[in-house]
Parts: structure tokens; sequence; C-alpha cells
């Protein structure tokens, strides 16, 4: 059991290690990425839309044709 706690422990410790070696952006800078994210997504969901639109009116037209 005490192995366990003490693997515990280091792998822990190595985890607060590593986060303090990560560059973390500015707030500015994390800002202008969520923005572009969203603008993104947001752009791709309309695409995607207007792709779904377009294909299910060729399928009506093409199904109703038979």
């Amino acid at each position: 059991m005490n192995k366990i706690l003490r693997g515990l422990s280091e792998y822990f410790d190595g985890v607060k290690l590593e986060f303090r070696r990560i560059s973390w952006p500015k707030k500015v800078v994390l800002k202008q990425l969520i923005f572009f994210v969203l603008a993104l997504t947001i752009m791709l969901a309309l695409f995607a839309g207007i792709i779904d639109a377009v294909f299910s009116k060729i399928i009506q037209i093409f199904l109703s044709k038979f």
C-alpha cells in the first residue's frame, strides 16, 4: 500500500512540474483565438447547412420525377 501512495505522490509531483513548464497564452491572444474558433465554427456550420439544403432539394426533385 505504501508503494502505491509513493507512486501516486511521484506522479502528481511530475504533473505539477510539467504544469510549471507550460507557456500559457496571454489573455489578449486567448480572446483572439476563442473568437477565431467560434467564427470558424459558425461559418462551417452555415456551409454544411447550405450544402445539406441544396442536396436535399436536388434529391426531392429527383425523387418526384420517379
